[in-house]
């Protein structure tokens, strides 16, 4: 009974599974199922389409589903549909709508979603006290090892 089950999740994960483009992907990572589990949902917001496509190849592999987007703009057309458990967004996307943008609006719909604001730039005191204060559940360098992100991802979707 459980083969058939395990079976049935992943008929249904492969039958998921596309990639619309690549630029905005859906990965939904097989690794590491387990039965009766809710698999968590990440948005990824990144501008950087090579980090964010490593980062989603390894958050799927480890068992999370991962959406990719590029902007603020589309990741408010999609958090309704998508529903994540966190939202990942680069701090310095270029763009009219930021992170804050984002987690402010989500906050106001009395929803919570966890947030991690990620940064390729130097450490801005400044960007790190506004991401907490906004109420942010974490931000990490995006040259932190692969390994202390993962580690950081699952703590703050088991709190």
């Amino acid at each position: 009974m459980a083969r058939l089950a395990l079976s049935s999740q992943i008929g249904r994960a492969q039958r998921l599974s596309h990639d619309k483009s690549e630029q905005n992907s859906y990965n939904y990572g097989m690794g590491k199922v387990s039965l009766g589990s809710v698999e968590k949902r990440i948005l990824l917001v990144d501008q950087d389409l090579h980090f964010s496509k490593f980062l989603s190849g390894e958050l799927g592999q480890i068992g999370y589903m991962v959406k990719r987007v590029t902007s603020v703009a589309e990741a408010f057309e999609c958090v309704d549909e998508f529903f994540p458990h966190l939202i990942i967004v680069d701090i310095d996307l270029k763009e009219e709508m930021s992170g804050f943008d984002l987690l402010n609006a989500q906050r106001l719909k009395n929803t919570y979603v966890s947030f991690i604001f990620l940064s390729s730039q130097a450490e801005d005191g400044c960007s790190v006290v506004e991401a907490f204060q906004s109420g942010a559940n974490d931000f990490v360098k995006k040259t932190v090892p692969i390994s202390e992100l993962t580690a950081r991802i699952a703590a703050t979707l088991e709190t």
